[in-house]
């Protein structure tokens, strides 16, 4: 079964394994890396909660002239922030999980080979 079959309906392109190419460009080879899920899912829980902190500040001070308007705002950009702590705590809690998980499968293998 050749590349291509393997490949079929999926989206991963076959160079993108996370090896650098020695005749690709550097902005490539970022550009490469920066694609995958956990990079893109951390860069979007950054940014809701640095944003969702931003909307807060703004209504708090008072930046936002009508009250319910400035409620209104506390709480969408509270909501945000919330969320953006569950997306980077999910992130970091399912890396660690597969580490865990490769560490009891090493051990196993250990204890079954002795």
């Amino acid at each position: 079964m050749d590349l291509e079959h393997k490949n079929k309906g999926h989206f991963a392109s076959p160079d993108s394994s996370g090896i650098v190419h020695p005749n690709h460009s550097k902005l490539s080879n970022f550009f490469e890396q920066a694609h995958a899920p956990t990079t893109l899912i951390f860069i979007s829980a950054i940014l809701e909660i640095v944003l969702g902190v931003g909307v807060v500040f703004a209504s708090i001070t008072g930046f936002m002239e009508p009250l319910w308007f400035s409620n209104l705002m506390c709480l969408i950009g509270s909501l945000a922030c919330t969320v953006g702590v569950f997306l980077l705590y999910h992130l970091l809690h399912r890396n660690h999980s597969a580490e865990q998980l490769i560490q009891d499968a090493t051990r196993r293998i250990m204890n079954a080979q002795n």
